[in-house]
């Protein structure tokens, strides 16, 4: 987000739908509802699950299929079926048309950064792109919209889960190193230092233990087969690294040695970017490390008397569903508030005022 120009009297220069001036106090709203509150927007650059891929299940599931599901297919396909609209990073919108999460209450990073202080509205990013790793993260970092000198300072999330180690090659041998990894993520940090207004931070995420993956959907019955009940999850996962197109022939395998050494060099890679943030300091911002964990995520979820399966999108039965998106989002979330607060921004008092004098602010 761009620092106001002039108090956005005349116009909402920053885009956060609050300009204009308070007769009575003689003040701009922009200073009034938001200086010094600790502006703070949310970018995120990293692979297909914070992207949030998703391919219609109805696509491929017999008594779905019609005419009428494949209406928004050149929509999807253009936008390579990611969602970034409903990522637990940056989504904005607040419930999902697809049929499989029809009433799901659906939250985010920045929709949470918004309710703390919402002089950050409409301030997110999401750089994440399928099949990413940590060699694309300085490629990816040069589409961001963060002017060092004239914008709000960030809180990025640095979210590669699986592509260092998952390859559709029948081959563990192409997996990143963790000399490769720290080569990575130190070169991304120093980009980012030369583009992050200072006083903004930086989230480095680990890799997840996909193991759980596999273990939780293989029994399943894919939508292709439901026809007949003969295609499980375990057949496709089969099938596909048989022709070698496997998006993790790692974790996505019956043979559990073969998961569990992807498990492991997964851990390592995410012992690396701990090490890092423990060690590196930069100007412009902060380092710090969180660990996501898959299973604290089903664990989580079955409490609340979910089915583990559920956090699964059903296509591939890879990614993280819309439900496991939002579980993830107030994971992190509440991992933050815990162990690195001082991220988060302030608690803007004015919000109830910015709400009651401009309402929804726009939109989006």
């Amino acid at each position: 987000m761009a620092r106001n120009k002039d108090g956005d009297v005349f116009f909402d220069s920053n885009c956060n739908g609050i300009h204009g001036i308070d007769l009575v106090k003689g003040k701009p709203y922009e200073d009034l509802f938001c200086k010094d509150t600790g502006y703070l927007g949310l970018i995120v650059v990293g692979d297909s699950a914070a992207a949030n891929f998703h391919i219609p299940p109805e696509w491929v599931t017999a008594r779905l299929i019609s005419g009428k599901v494949f209406q928004n297919f050149s929509f999807i396909l253009g936008n390579e079926f990611d969602w970034p609209q409903l990522s637990g990073f940056s989504g904005y919108l607040r419930e999902s048309r697809w049929p499989e999460e029809k009433g799901h209450d659906i939250d985010s990073i920045y929709l949470k950064l918004w309710e703390r202080n919402h002089c950050n509205h409409r301030d997110y990013q999401n750089l994440a792109r399928n099949g990413a790793a940590s060699f694309d993260a300085n490629l990816l970092i040069k589409s961001m919209a963060r002017d060092q000198k004239r914008d709000q300072p960030a809180l990025v999330f640095y979210a590669f889960f699986a592509n260092d180690v998952c390859t559709c090659e029948v081959d563990l041998h192409n997996m990143t190193t963790p000399e490769e990894m720290h080569k990575n993520v130190m070169e991304t940090l120093r980009s980012l230092d030369k583009r992050l207004p200072n006083g903004s931070h930086v989230i480095l995420l680990s890799l997840v233990d996909g193991r759980f993956i596999y273990e939780t959907v293989h029994k399943h019955i894919h939508p292709v087969g439901e026809l007949r009940g003969d295609l499980t999850y375990e057949n496709l996962f089969n099938f596909l690294n048989c022709l070698q197109i496997s998006p993790c022939f790692g974790w996505l395998n019956s043979n559990a040695t073969i998961r569990n050494e992807t498990s492991e060099r997964a851990a390592r890679l995410s012992e690396v970017l701990k090490f890092v943030a423990k060690t590196t300091k930069f100007e412009n911002f902060d380092v710090n490390f969180l660990n996501l964990s898959l299973e604290e995520l089903i664990e989580e979820w079955k409490s609340k008397g979910g089915d583990a399966f559920e956090l699964f999108e059903p296509f591939i039965g890879f990614h993280p569903s819309l439900k496991a998106q939002t579980l993830a989002a107030e994971i992190v979330w509440r991992k933050l508030e815990s162990n690195s607060p001082h991220v988060l921004g302030n608690i803007n008092p004015s919000n109830d005022m910015i709400k009651k004098v401009f309402g929804n602010q726009g939109g989006y």
